[in-house]
């Protein structure tokens, strides 16, 4: 009861000055918001977290795409008679436009030529929740990476198809 019989008594004060009652109706949702910050930054992280998911679709959907055109899943390392071995992130990005036919294959990746399109890598090669982790920004950083090997989609024998 005397809660609302003070907000009363401030209206009744303040008719022609509502900044009292405005400061007194918004302390409670500050307070709230306050107290309960991290509950907020939790739903940041679930949101990069569900970004991350969404990236790594986008990548399944390459490969499948990939498959379906050629036959095989895309090698690891691609590399071509007077080209630089080319990663599978370049020739999807390459395939997605990204680069707009400017990466030049018969250079190395970090030849100056080469270097101003990592900048203009495609957003789902970098987990959303891995901001900052790169020794330097213009690095050619990536979230994601691929396993090689005997017994892996990407064996040192070349590329799988599903028939194999």
């Amino acid at each position: 009861m005397f809660p609302i019989a003070g907000v009363g008594r401030i209206l009744e004060k303040n008719r022609k000055n509502p900044l009292p009652l405005v400061i007194l109706l918004s302390l409670p949702v500050f307070l709230y918001c306050f107290s309960n910050r991290y509950m907020f930054m939790g739903a940041r992280e679930a949101a990069q977290r569900s970004d991350c998911r969404n990236h790594m679709k986008q990548l399944g959907l390459l490969f499948e795409t990939y498959h379906e055109e050629l036959g095989h899943f895309p090698p690891a390392v691609s590399m071509k008679e007077g080209e630089h071995p080319v990663s599978w992130r370049v020739e999807f990005a390459d395939r997605m436009n990204a680069l707009n036919g400017k990466y030049d294959r018969t250079l190395s990746w970090d030849a100056p030529a080469n270097l101003p399109l990592l900048k203009k890598k495609p957003a789902y090669y970098k987990c959303p929740t891995h901001q900052g982790q790169s020794i330097h920004p213009d690095a050619g950083h990536t979230s994601y990476a691929l396993v090689t090997g005997s017994k892996t989609i990407f064996p040192e024998s070349g590329p799988l198809s599903r028939e194999r």
